[in-house]
């Protein structure tokens, strides 16, 4: 068997390799398959594309092999004539065609989508099995031309809506990256936030929210503040407060797919709801996390004056501010910074002074110099003694 495989193989390697070609594709439906159908896909690249479809008919329509059938596809849509894809789009809609078979035909088809041939197959599969389906959302924009991503990208778009499961999370996923060519993705991405019968996570929703616009955010947050208010069950395991979970996974979502964006970008559209938010007590910890993540250190007092009389959230607002500050890494706005820190801290509130604090031991990669030791000694003198004591945590001893 090693020394007739070796031979299959070295057919192509003759001065004639299109000749090979019917004799390796004897062998596609038997237990030689993988080697014929390796060497027959150097051997297709010789031989003339009106030949090819003659060549190629019978082992994709054989009962052989599922796997020949599949790379016969492959191979006749890479090699084969202008024609190829009707062909292909024959085999695809006989009804004995195996689901993988078809499934490497809509492969196929996103390779030549110059040809109308090529799109019946996709609209087909798009409302196909889930084998052609998952085929059919594989495609990346960057693989398909700049003029087809638009029509391709409504494929996706109308997946997002199929019964099946596991195809609507494919297709959400998929949806961040088609954004730029989708018309419309609005209202399945706020169907989608506000559903809580799915399971999310914030990179997940960072995604949608790029897809479905700003504008997403707000009228899904208010959906979800409308259900969790009329949220009447208390201390239930089974479902626990969920839309006020989904609440906390969106603000994480919206903080993260913020920082994405250019320095100047305009955020209006994610912080007047996250302001709307804030205004709900019970929901201002996770307004002030996300009022923290979508600014650039430049909404600090706004925050602060979020948590007068809230000691506690005035701590955790701090830690969020010293994370956002070494998020926000060689960011060209520091050099702001001492005069940011100088203002929290002539507020004379807690949470004020906290984020003074959590913003001054940035002063450590000056080497405590001027004006960075000056504010740290100014706020060891501040009105509050938390405020004080939590500066005197800070060594300026090299």
């Amino acid at each position: 068997m090693p020394i007739a495989e070796a031979a299959l193989g070295a057919l192509i390697w003759t001065d004639r390799p299109d000749e090979a070609l019917p004799v390796l594709l004897r062998y596609a439906g038997g237990d030689r398959a993988r080697v014929a159908l390796y060497a027959a896909a150097r051997a297709c690249a010789h031989v003339r594309p009106s030949r090819l479809a003659g060549a190629l008919a019978e082992t994709l329509t054989s009962p052989g092999k599922v796997t020949s059938r599949k790379e016969a596809a492959r191979l006749l849509a890479h090699y084969g004539p202008p024609r190829a894809m009707e062909t292909l789009l024959e085999v695809y809609s006989g009804q004995d065609t195996h689901r993988d078979v078809r499934a490497a035909i809509v492969s196929a088809a996103r390779q030549r989508l110059h040809t109308e041939a090529s799109w019946a197959i996709l609209r087909a599969a798009a409302g196909g099995s889930r084998e052609e389906r998952r085929a059919v959302l594989a495609a990346y924009p960057h693989t398909v031309p700049q003029r087809y991503r638009p029509r391709y990208g409504a494929f996706v778009l109308e997946a997002c809506r199929a019964a099946d499961r596991e195809i609507r999370q494919s297709a959400f996923a998929r949806l961040g990256q088609w954004g730029p060519w989708l018309t419309g993705a609005a209202d399945v991405v706020v169907e989608r936030l506000a559903d809580l019968g799915e399971t999310l996570h914030n990179v997940e929703v960072a995604g949608l929210l790029e897809a479905g616009g700003d504008g997403v955010f707000g009228a899904a947050l208010a959906r979800l503040l409308d259900r969790d208010a009329g949220d009447d069950r208390l201390d239930d395991p089974a479902a626990d407060r969920p839309a006020r979970r989904r609440i906390g996974l969106l603000a994480l979502g919206a903080a993260a797919g913020s920082d994405r964006r250019p320095a100047g970008a305009d955020r209006s559209a994610l912080l007047e709801p996250a302001r709307r938010l804030a205004g709900h007590p019970s929901f201002t910890a996770t307004a002030t996390g996300l009022l923290v993540g979508l600014g650039r250190l430049d909404n600090l007092d706004e925050i602060a004056g979020l948590c007068a009389g809230r000691p506690i959230l005035a701590v955790r607002a701090a830690e969020h501010v010293g994370a956002r500050l070494r998020g926000l890494g060689d960011w060209p706005g520091l050099g702001a910074l001492p005069a940011t820190v100088a203002r929290l801290a002539r507020r004379g509130d807690l949470a004020g002074g906290l984020f003074a604090v959590a913003l001054v031991r940035h002063g450590a990669g000056y080497g405590w110099r001027s004006p960075w030791r000056d504010l740290v000694a100014q706020l060891r003198r501040h009105p509050d003694v938390d405020v004080r004591e939590e500066a005197y945590t800070i060594s300026m001893s090299r």
